[in-house]
């Protein structure tokens, strides 16, 4: 609560002053912390012995966070991960005047995931062919030209699950002003 009560006198200080606060929506970089739980964490792709997909945490922690920032971060592809992620901050910021900071932002994409439990269900809806069926060319074994598509569409997929994050995380900044 008093982190809170500063922010407003430095939102009021700043607006009286005609200068804007931004403001990273997390504890360090990138986004993470003590409340981002198992489901949420940093995935990258792993295959098991039988060469099926086994998914591992990346074991990658918030850098330079601030006291009781620590903890994992976020899964960068997932629109899910980013609302659970927020509902702290939604809760801190809440006694804010609107308008109390110019922007939120995100000073750098510094993860290591390339996996996300939406992964499947997001790459049979965007390329109508299930990704499970194709596992050995994602680990790129087969025809290469076979590989070289799996891995097109499978980064495309990243790429679209990466903008719901975003966007996930844009409609949440603009409902706060």
């Amino acid at each position: 609560p008093k982190y809170v009560e500063m922010l407003a006198h430095v939102g009021a200080e700043a607006k009286r002053l005609g200068l804007g606060v931004d403001m990273a929506t997390g504890t360090g970089w990138p986004f993470g912390g003590p409340w981002v739980g198992p489901q949420d964490i940093e995935l990258r792709v792993a295959f098991d012995r039988e060469g099926q997909l086994a998914p591992r945490p990346t074991g990658f922690r918030v850098k330079r966070s601030a006291p009781g920032g620590e903890g994992p971060v976020l899964n960068p592809y997932s629109a899910a991960a980013m609302t659970r992620y927020l509902e702290p901050f939604t809760k801190a910021l809440a006694p804010l005047p609107r308008g109390t900071f110019n922007s939120q932002f995100h000073d750098s994409f510094e993860y290591q995931a390339n996996w996300a439990t939406e992964v499947p269900e997001k790459f049979l809806a965007l390329h109508g062919y299930d990704l499970r069926d194709h596992v050995a060319a994602l680990a790129g074994r087969g025809d290469p030209d076979t590989v070289a598509r799996i891995k097109a569409d499978y980064r495309t997929t990243l790429g679209a699950l990466h903008l719901e994050y975003v966007r996930t995380w844009v409609a949440w900044a603009h409902a706060r002003g």
